[in-house]
Formats: structure tokens, sequence, C-alpha cells
């Protein structure tokens, strides 16, 4: 039997294993309680939460990311690709992709582009054909 003090009331109980903290499950329950407290959890957390941006790509929370904007969001393809690197993308390169939907941000589907290469990729024969919407950004019709 080994003597504990209980963290929370103070108490002092006995016990036959080394791993229990709290003298009774409400105790336990208050503890754990204070840990949490004002952490967000489940789907609620913002890591998981995703958005759009106004161009339409996917965008996720990452707060201790160097390259993320002033919601601390940055893009979802980026991080995919940075994934599949294992490293940073370095100034002049970016995330092309392929098939041209820009939700569509499965690894086969994303090629790293110098930023040079793929401005005149989307250039070439379009410029007469890109036109402004209501809200800025370019479309196709």
């Amino acid at each position: 039997m080994i003597t504990k003090e209980c963290p929370v009331c103070c108490r002092s109980f006995t016990t036959r294993h080394r791993t229990q903290i709290s003298c009774s499950v409400e105790c336990r329950i208050k503890a754990h309680a204070a840990k949490l407290k004002g952490v967000k959890r489940g789907r609620n957390k913002l890591e998981y939460k995703e958005s759009f941006d106004k161009d339409g790509y996917l965008k996720r929370y990452a707060p201790d990311h160097p390259y993320v904007d002033g919601r601390k969001t940055m893009r979802v393809h980026v991080m995919v690709m940075e994934q599949h690197l294992g490293r940073r993308l370095v100034k002049g390169e970016c995330v092309h992709h392929k098939n041209g939907i820009k939700t569509d941000n499965r690894i086969e589907n994303l090629e790293l582009k110098q930023h040079e290469l793929h401005s005149s990729m989307h250039a070439k024969g379009n410029v007469q054909n890109y036109k402004r919407d209501s809200l800025g950004r370019f479309t196709n019709k």
C-alpha cells in the first residue's frame, strides 16, 4: 500500500497503484478539468477549421508557420507540398494545381514550380480572355 496526498482536496489516501493521483473520481475529474480549462478540443479546435480565401483556395489555421497571413491561416496546398518535400518553400517557388481545381489538394495533383515559369504558364494566350467579375477576381469568361 502506498500513502499519497490528493492534489485537489489535500486529504491523505492509500492506494495499491503508483499511477493513482487523486483520492476519488470526483477529485480526478476536477483535476482533469482544471488542466483543460480554456483549451478547445475536438471539431471546434481552430486547427481543424478550414475556409476559403478570396481566390477560392482552401486555407487552414497554422499559427506557428512563418508564411501565415494576418489571421494565422495558410493555403492548404502549400502545407501539403511542404510536408511532401520535408522542407519549407523558398522564395520564388510556388505550388501549381495540375488539373486547375483549386480545392483538389492531393499530392498527385500538385506540382512545384518556379514563380516566373508558373506565371508565364498561366498567362500564355489567356491575357486577353481574362476579365474581372464584380468582386474584382479574374474569371475565364
